[in-house]
């Protein structure tokens, strides 16, 4: 704006620069695909499909681990599965499932070493810890394995990472 004064009297008001509103914004194309065509409803849309992550569990599947603590969402097609077991059976074998992920959530393929394997041995002087990557396989039938090399034992802890892109 332009304000003409005549010592402290305002004379005159001139608008200098088009006033744009946030509904003109929407004549970008890329904006005015999203939502019900208006600025408001841009932003809603995005913000919605920003918070739709969709959370799940997985099951046990036998007699050597019990789940006892599980993170596992998608976001999108994304998808996060955090499992935290308790080896109810010493030295139960590689080949064993650990966990079954629901039909929606599973990869298109089986997937080798996509995942962490955190390993907790405690009690005594033989207590460690051991992080070791690519150690988790999933197969495109939901189950989930560990590869680690050494033994488990009774009541140790083992805590799965794996993040993948589902069908």
């Amino acid at each position: 704006y332009s304000i003409r004064l005549n010592g402290i009297t305002i004379q005159s008001v001139t608008l200098l620069a088009t006033i744009l509103s946030p509904q003109s914004l929407i004549g970008d194309t890329s904006i005015a695909a999203i939502g019900d065509g208006t600025l408001t409803g841009a932003i809603s849309a995005l913000n919605s499909s920003l918070s739709e992550i969709t959370y799940f569990t997985c099951t046990d599947t036998g007699s050597y681990y019990d789940i006892t603590r599980q993170n596992c969402y998608a976001i999108g097609k994304r998808v996060f599965i955090s499992i935290e077991f308790i080896v109810t059976t010493a030295s139960p074998p590689t080949s064993t499932p650990m966990a079954l992920i629901p039909s929606e959530y599973r990869p298109p393929a089986s997937l080798a070493g996509k995942g962490f394997v955190y390993h907790l041995r405690t009690g005594g002087s033989d207590a460690w810890s051991d992080l070791r990557p690519a150690l988790v396989d999933i197969g495109a039938s939901g189950y989930v394995y560990q590869r680690l090399s050494s033994a488990l034992l009774l009541n140790e802890v083992v805590v799965i990472w794996a993040e993948y892109m589902r069908a």
